[in-house]
């Protein structure tokens, strides 16, 4: 009887030394394991930030706001969080960017109130990155706008970017950079249009074939807008009897922006933009006169993108230690319930 007595509490002793085992040390392995990946998410994103200052530094202009570093900053960690998540090996992507930053600022004089600007707009809006439907999304940007930004949907002819929307931006209209015509002679058209071949969202094969067919005699006369979208920028082009994209046509020119109008004088094609670059997405002169009238970074980013929404990555800690608490409470009631049957 006694040695049942003691064997029933040796099997018990093992029992409940086993169960303060685990209630200690598994909720403790359970938040490692799941916590791994956060770890490594964690990791990626402190390489990451250390990219960026001199990325944003590269795209915004001298002397700008300081709210308007951070909008920028915001978007440049989108892009290149993307890159990242598409990319089969993510520290290729890193590795490129670096490479990148490091050749920029030895080639170029730094500014280094500039770049402590951009460090601090980096600081400010530490993981902050856009988004759309719970997804990170690369928002685009350009110097200004024609006075109204333009549509994803619309200029890309997919559903998948019908979140990007254009919006008024009327402080562009003051913007008086490139607002000479740019001017060119039958010749300087010709050269352009055939040198350029291999520029963005350009078919280069079918182009290729269709320089052929293009006489250099009354191309000044061919020339056409066919379409334009709602903000005034040219969808479609033809000349020489070879159609194009408007954005295609403006990097072959080199011209400041897609949106434009044209007129012939003599023997010379004058073109007449408004706004630099696509067009898309933030302003970045929109942007500066909004940071001027006393809108945040925030303020400024929910104008430009109103359908998205600001995230902040790298914030699963709860849900870990939600978890360890979890397994926690379940170990707590075994052990209860051990003693409570052992009692009754």
């Amino acid at each position: 009887m006694k040695r049942n007595k003691k064997h029933s509490l040796q099997e018990r002793t093992r029992f409940v030394t086993a169960i303060l085992f685990l209630l200690i040390f598994l909720p403790i392995l359970c938040t490692i394991l799941l916590s791994g990946k956060e770890s490594f998410q964690l990791s990626r994103e402190r390489e990451m930030e250390q990219l960026l200052a001199t990325v944003t530094y590269k795209e915004i202009p001298d002397e700008v706001h300081m709210d308007m570093v951070c909008a920028q900053a915001v978007l440049v960690r989108s892009r290149i969080w993307l890159e990242c998540e598409k990319a089969e090996n993510e520290k290729e992507v890193y590795n490129k960017i670096l490479g990148e930053n490091v050749e920029y600022e030895r080639s170029h004089k730094i500014n280094k109130e500039k770049m402590m600007r951009c460090k601090e707009a980096v600081d400010e809006t530490k993981g902050c990155m856009l988004s759309y439907g719970g997804q990170v999304v690369e928002g685009p940007f350009c110097r200004a706008s024609n006075g109204w930004t333009r549509g994803g949907k619309e200029v890309f002819g997919k559903d998948s970017y019908g979140w990007l929307v254009g919006v008024e931006s009327k402080k562009d209209l003051d913007y008086k950079s490139d607002r000479r015509p740019v001017v060119f002679t039958e010749d300087e058209l010709y050269e352009k249009i055939t040198g350029r071949s291999e520029i963005e969202n350009l078919d280069a094969g079918a182009l290729k074939e269709g320089f052929g067919q293009l006489n250099k005699e009354g191309l000044l006369d061919s020339f056409s807008i066919i379409t334009e979208d709602s903000s005034g920028y040219a969808m479609e082009i033809e000349i020489g009897g070879i159609r194009m994209s408007g954005e295609a046509f403006r990097q072959a020119l080199d011209l400041p922006s897609a949106s434009f109008t044209f007129s012939k004088e003599g023997e010379e094609i004058l073109f007449t933009c408004r706004g630099t670059g696509h067009g898309m997405g933030m302003s970045q002169y929109g942007a500066e006169a909004m940071a001027k009238e006393g809108k945040d970074w925030r303020e400024i980013l929910n104008y430009y993108f109103p359908n998205a929404q600001i995230i902040k990555k790298g914030k699963t800690e709860a849900a870990d230690t939600s978890v360890s608490l979890f397994f926690l409470t379940i170990f707590e009631n075994i052990v209860y319930i051990f003693f409570f049957r052992q009692r009754y």
